[in-house]
């Protein structure tokens, strides 16, 4: 029996650490409250598809609500040989078979913030690009238009106001630096419309290498065609604009 201070625990849960005895958790998932006697609901978070329970916490009157896949991570995994966090380098709880809802202690593990994220392409996970983000307030073809309109002298802040976006939208577009999966073939006549040197090194980082497809069955398909040495990201603002691509 996993080890416990409340007899009342049933069979297979373990003390949740942090909590002072109060809920324990068993290897599927599912949270015992020591203080309602009973194991609690689960829901969905609705931005990150997490399950999550709400728990009491000192010092609160109301629940937290708390993430089952972390929770079943620090009672039953051993912790990871670095820092949790959701940073570069950093440690977070991956989903082995890219299942949110399946938080088996079997079906997670401990890896680096950068292999999540790896992982996560390699299952088709991170879907959101483009028009298809939740985020995104222009369209494909519209993204395109408005680069036509750039490259032919139009004002920033006119096509903003036409769209209903601001103007700063509206020079990421310019500058590649968002919808940078698209119109590859406008790079070297926007550069010569704005003259611009973070325009231009992002023209030579496409040069140097090939630009992340919008999914990664094409990368994957790419990296089998073509001998992939490394891949890197370039994300400082030095390095601006941001890019994915393969250097061979």
């Amino acid at each position: 029996m996993a080890s416990s201070n409340h007899s009342s625990v049933p069979e297979g849960f373990k003390e949740i650490p942090g909590h002072d005895g109060r809920y324990s958790i068993n290897e599927k998932g599912q949270v015992w409250s020591a203080l309602s006697s009973k194991i609690l609901s689960q829901h969905l978070d609705s931005q990150k598809k997490y399950l999550q329970s709400l728990m009491m916490v000192v010092g609160r009157k109301a629940g937290l609500p708390r993430y089952i896949h972390k929770l079943v991570a620090f009672t039953w995994l051993d912790l990871p040989p670095g820092e949790i966090g959701t940073k570069r380098g950093q440690y977070c709880v991956n989903h082995k078979d890219g299942n949110k809802m399946n938080n088996h202690v079997s079906n997670l593990e401990w890896i680096t913030c950068d292999d999540n994220t790896r992982h996560a392409w390699q299952q088709g996970l991170n879907t959101q690009i483009g028009e298809t983000s939740t985020s995104s307030k222009l369209s494909s073809k519209q993204v395109r238009s408005i680069r036509l309109r750039l490259i032919n002298g139009e004002s920033s802040g006119y096509i903003a106001d036409e769209y209903s976006v601001s103007k700063g939208c509206i020079e990421k577009l310019r500058m590649y630096s968002n919808w940078k999966h698209q119109d590859h073939d406008l790079v070297l006549l926007m550069i010569e419309a704005s003259s611009s040197k973070n325009l231009r090194k992002f023209y030579e980082q496409m040069q140097s290498g090939i630009a992340l497809p919008a999914s990664y069955q094409q990368v994957e398909q790419f990296a089998q065609e073509n001998i992939i040495i490394e891949t890197r990201r370039f994300k400082r603002k030095r390095d601006l604009p941001c890019h994915w691509y393969y250097q061979i």
